[in-house]
């Protein structure tokens, strides 16, 4: 469960995963220089590989830096934090069938370790997620 079984401080990773698709590089140089995510920002946590669901929001606790275990290829850390676990998870077959996310860009590209998110779509997710969060 998120997040009691989450550290206090979890290093979420940015990487390339296929060569052919370098909209994740570019994602993790824009956040590197400034582009995407800030300290204090809240995220939605996601679980991109088996269970395909957002399961809680987090707070960027450091910046974007070059991930120090990277051995080769652009890869970035963010440090986040938990802030709150979704009362229900919402799974990428519920936003791809709900008219607000359907234009998401993780209903394109369901492996990006990173997307961008709108309020609207923030607040839609908390809304299918039977979640509130008050910073």
């Amino acid at each position: 469960m998120y997040p009691s079984v989450r550290p206090a401080k979890t290093r979420v990773t940015i990487a390339p995963f296929c060569p052919k698709n370098h909209g994740h590089e570019i994602l993790a140089r824009e956040t590197r220089t400034g582009g995407l995510l800030k300290k204090g920002d809240l995220v939605l946590f996601y679980h991109s590989v088996t269970e395909k669901q957002v399961v809680g929001i987090a707070r960027v606790q450091k910046e974007a830096y070059p991930d120090p275990t990277a051995t080769e290829g652009d890869w970035s850390s963010v440090d986040l934090a938990p802030a709150k676990q979704l009362n229900q998870a919402v799974n990428l077959e519920t936003i791809r069938s709900d008219k607000v996310l359907a234009n998401m860009p993780l209903v394109k590209q369901t492996r990006l370790s990173v997307v961008p998110l709108t309020q609207t779509h923030f607040a839609r997710i908390l809304k299918l997620a039977n979640t509130t969060f008050h910073e």
